[in-house]
């Protein structure tokens, strides 16, 4: 149930995406909006319009931010996150970026680690 405000930084980026996947495989995509939204990033540090509030998928969240100097193929990367992860539920995974387009994608990964109990 908590809310987290995603936020990131694009450097020498243009062009960015920002996915999860959780504890039980899900995978979700928090920017673009859409996988035929634009991808351009904003300069400086930019907070996405909204909120992501956690479910009780156990263990993990695990973010990734895919950078490139050229449009993203938004489609293609949720396909082989969910493939991924479909093959390997409530495993971390990987991604192959070199195989989602012919142009250099860099990846930048934070994972969350999910704790039940009361809190202080």
């Amino acid at each position: 149930g908590d809310n987290l405000q995603i936020k990131y930084q694009a450097g020498t980026a243009k062009h960015g995406a920002i996915i999860s996947v959780d504890g039980r495989g899900s995978v979700t995509l928090h920017f673009p909006s859409t996988t035929s939204s634009d991808t351009a990033l904003e300069r400086g540090v930019h907070a996405l319009e909204y909120g992501y509030q956690l479910d009780d998928a156990p263990d993990f969240e695990q973010f990734f931010f895919v950078t490139s100097t050229q449009p993203i193929d938004v489609a293609r990367l949720l396909e082989q996150a969910e493939a991924r992860a479909e093959k390997a539920p409530g495993e971390k995974i990987e991604l192959d970026l070199p195989a989602l387009q012919t142009e250099k994608l860099d990846r930048a990964t934070f994972v969350l680690r999910k704790k039940k109990g009361d809190a202080p």
